[in-house]
């Protein structure tokens, strides 16, 4: 009997390790915030008022290239894992808590530290961060959240022809019309964030990999230094010649050079055999704090300019403009860890315990099954 009972929890403990979060996946997640951050870092702080291409500006060009990619990437990892997954109204509420607290604690910081009032500003907005769009991408992704047993329903019953008509027919109307023919039809960001949920879902679903697993790879290395060439073209074209082209449509979210460096890197990152980390885990758990840190509307300017101090590096060398980046990308995690750890121990784990109050809890697992039997 107990070397009966040794094996089954030999057996939970490997289905729980299965069940837990994929390291290679989660390493992908901490990937596509260096790249947001960095792209950050370039429009929000000083390098950004930098027209003359300097040494510096050009590298900060070519490092921000899969900005917008990154912001694919997390979108189509949230359609990979949803697609299997139920609807909990806990995990929703976590967001808005999250979210809340972030806009409002920054926004305090930010009249604080410019020694304004209550009256220079209005702050009405922050205190409803994801109704304002205070966050863009926190925004779309609550909604793509609430509409997942509908998406999940959709895709599902799709099946995998239906799915690549609808990736193809929406892929045109959102991405290449707008790339080439600069056209916009049906694009907005909760479409596009519903467009790459789909994308991300139906690699999961249809088990899509590349056949030859240097693929990924090698799009993951030419990627970036494609796109800083296309930069550099459309600059030339346009100081050259007066041809005007907009840089933005090699980097921009709806890009198709975007979506397919989003889906390189995804099915790269997917194919490394990596063993779960907890360390990988943890860090990628805290990346989306340092979006709602560092992108806030109110304290962005603040955050670059003042805290990290972006305007004494940019006529600096090289190495030391790379450094302070570094440096930047660091600080902003240490900061995000702490802040976190508190935020949860000390906040949302007494209201959560709340919520475990039999009637609240029974109303609750009442409201997941109702929407998640739709």
């Amino acid at each position: 009997m107990q070397v009966e009972a040794l094996e089954v929890v030999k057996k939970e403990k490997k289905a729980n390790l299965k069940e837990g979060r994929e390291s290679n996946i989660e390493l992908l997640r901490i990937v596509s915030t260096l790249f947001i951050f960095v792209y950050h870092y370039m429009i929000a702080g000083a390098i950004s008022e930098v027209y003359v291409y300097t040494n510096n500006k050009i590298v900060a060009l070519f490092l921000s290239t899969e900005g917008q990619v990154g912001v694919n990437i997390f979108f189509l990892i949230t359609g990979y894992f949803m697609i299997n997954s139920k609807f909990k109204i806990r995990k929703l509420l976590k967001l808005f808590l999250q979210v809340f607290f972030y806009s409002v604690g920054l926004t305090l910081l930010e009249l604080y530290t410019s020694q304004l009032s209550f009256k220079d500003m209005d702050i009405a907005p922050f205190l409803k961060p994801i109704t304002q769009n205070i966050y863009w991408f926190a925004t779309v992704y609550a909604y793509v959240y609430i509409f997942t047993p509908f998406l999940n329903k959709m895709i599902k019953g799709l099946g995998k022809r239906g799915c690549e008509v609808f990736l193809i027919f929406f892929g045109v109307l959102l991405s290449i019309l707008p790339t080439f023919f600069n056209k916009y039809f049906m694009y907005s960001e909760l479409r596009w964030g519903i467009y790459m949920y789909v994308l991300g879902a139906y690699i999961n679903l249809f088990k899509i990999e590349f056949r030859n697993k240097k693929t990924g790879l090698l799009i993951a290395i030419f990627h970036p230094i494609c796109i800083f060439l296309l930069e550099i073209l459309v600059i030339f074209l346009d100081k050259k010649f007066g041809i005007h082209i907009s840089k933005d449509k090699c980097i921009c979210m709806y890009s198709i050079y975007s979506i397919v460096g989003a889906v390189g890197y995804f099915l790269f990152f997917k194919s490394l055999k990596i063993k779960q980390s907890k360390i990988i885990n943890y860090i990628s758990k805290v990346s989306f704090v340092t979006f709602l840190i560092s992108g806030h509307q109110l304290y962005q300017r603040h955050f670059w300019f003042l805290d990290c101090r972006t305007d004494l590096v940019i006529n600096s060398p090289i190495y030391v403009f790379l450094l302070h980046m570094i440096l930047c990308v660091i600080g902003i995690y240490i900061l995000a860890i702490i802040t976190e750890f508190l935020r949860v121990n000390l906040l949302e784990k007494p209201l959560f315990r709340i919520l475990k109050i039999k009637p609240l809890d029974r109303f609750l697992n009442k409201f997941d099954n109702w929407i998640n039997v739709i």
